[in-house]
């Protein structure tokens, strides 16, 4: 998935995939559009009995109310895809090198709800371009929490 603003992502990342999808945001497409064409995209997928085992997620530079709740839907979205499937899968969100503190706040408060509501996917968090290869390191990764009982 590709927001608008999110930079290259021209960068080798299908090798090793018997198939890449990219779904990108058009310029001037509503955040709500984005979202609903591509969950109807990841809807194809599903009735035709596949998965997606990797999933990466570029986030832009939009920070309104209309660009966040659709960002959710998809990544949340997303998470409901794997759990459905009933199969493990990584999640990968990049956000840009210059994102805010709120805006990196945003989407780890967004990790925490995928690790909260689905066992069937890894999150990965990246910040940084895609191109940059010294940035490729992880810089979190997030698994669902075990919760002790007492």
């Amino acid at each position: 998935m590709v927001e608008s603003g999110s930079g290259s992502f021209a960068q080798g990342s299908g090798e090793g995939f018997d198939e890449t999808i990219a779904i990108a945001q058009m310029p001037g497409e509503l955040p709500a559009i984005f979202a609903r064409r591509a969950m109807a995209r990841i809807a194809g997928v599903e009735r035709s009995r596949r998965h997606f085992e990797s999933l990466t997620y570029l986030m832009g530079r939009a920070g309104d109310d209309a660009s966040r709740a659709a960002r959710r839907s998809l990544v949340l979205g997303l998470s409901a895809h794997a759990k459905t499937q009933g199969l493990s899968a990584e999640l990968v969100l990049r956000g840009r090198a210059d994102a805010s503190l709120e805006e990196r706040s945003d989407l780890l408060e967004l990790v925490g709800e995928v690790t909260e509501s689905s066992d069937a996917v890894s999150v990965r968090v990246y910040f940084g371009e895609v191109s940059r290869p010294r940035l490729e390191r992880r810089s979190g990764v997030f698994a669902k929490p075990i919760r002790r009982q007492a």
